[in-house]
């Protein structure tokens, strides 16, 4: 018995099982392709906004921060000041919880490979239980045979592989997807802190340019 005939059977497990892969294998690709876009630390950004910002153009450079699809110009967005009596120690709050937001949405949607690595040797013991069940069903209506019972050990042993092999990959990927978040949030607050310098220097040259 195949895992191809038990999804023609409708066996539930391996069906949940399924749902199982697919969802796991969405969320890998799907977080794979925004962490790869979020590795890039884009001082050239920080280095044009501050220049901009310099020379007195803040709406501009607002504007270039939004059109940036970027947890790296969000975090600057946030660190640019919003009226002319806010202190350092607000901006770099502001700041701190930029950052904070920006590392929960990023793994945010790896708890789901988490949940699934925990889920999935579930469904398949109750898929292992399902065949066991059909085995002794199948025993007590056909009588006693090597071809009877076989089925539903099977059916059994295919829910518990498929069960522990989803569960083994969700686990793995989930917790190597949160080192490497955990990497990015490192060079991001490095990015917020060099950020936060560069502001409280540009905030020192306004002063002294208004003396």
């Amino acid at each position: 018995m195949s895992i191809i005939e038990l999804l023609k059977g409708g066996n539930v497990s391996i069906i949940l099982l399924l749902l199982c892969s697919v969802i796991v294998i969405m969320v890998l690709l799907e977080r794979l392709w925004t962490i790869a876009k979020s590795k890039r630390v884009p001082y050239d950004l920080m280095r044009k906004v501050e220049s901009m910002l310099r020379n007195g153009q803040n709406s501009e450079a607002n504007e270039i921060l939004e059109e940036t699809n970027s947890l790296y110009a969000r975090v600057l967005k946030s660190g640019i000041p919003t009226r002319e009596n806010i202190t350092q120690e607000e901006i770099a709050d502001n700041l701190t919880i930029a950052c904070d937001e920006e590392i929960s949405n990023l793994s945010r949607p790896v708890g789901v490979l988490g949940t699934m690595g925990n889920i999935a040797p579930f469904i398949g013991l109750f898929g292992t239980v399902i065949g066991i069940m059909r085995a002794f069903h199948d025993v007590s209506q056909q009588g006693a045979g090597g071809s009877v019972v076989y089925a539903g050990i099977s059916e059994a042993l295919i829910a518990t592989a498929a069960g522990l092999l989803i569960g083994i990959i969700s686990v793995v990927t989930n917790n190597w997807l949160l080192s490497v978040i955990d990497g990015i949030r490192i060079s991001l607050e490095k990015y917020a802190t060099v950020w936060s310098q560069r502001l409280k220097h540009l905030g020192k040259a306004s002063a002294e340019t208004e003396q």
